[in-house]
């Protein structure tokens, strides 16, 4: 699996609202299937899925020295409304042999 594909599987979760598998998938992730619901709802707008070019060129900063090779995500997420919204998923993408996985940090207005 890339970075990229991992991004767009939490991504698309989330614009379907699966929360709960999210909370699933994501078991170490700072937000419950509940905070997640709540922030998407106080947001106001409907999530979209993102273009596919946004996936291209990721803002990732590697953790150093870690083991096994982590990078923290911060994804713009898009909405009907807006396109490109200020809405933005922070992942903690943790790269294991051969799982990866991944936590969700934050889900914040910038």
């Amino acid at each position: 699996m890339t970075l990229g594909a991992m991004v767009r599987a939490v991504v698309e979760l989330l614009v379907a609202g699966e929360y709960d598998v999210l909370e699933r998938l994501t078991g170490r992730s700072r937000l419950s299937a509940d905070d997640l619901r709540r922030r998407v709802g106080g947001y106001g707008r409907t999530l979209v899925r993102p273009p596919d070019h946004a996936y291209e060129h990721l803002e990732a900063t590697d953790v150093e020295r870690a083991s096994p090779p982590r990078v923290f995500v911060d994804f713009d997420l898009f909405t009907a409304e807006e396109g490109r919204s200020d809405l933005t998923l922070s992942l903690l993408v943790i790269q294991g042999e051969p799982e990866w996985s991944v936590v969700i940090n934050d889900l914040r207005v910038q």
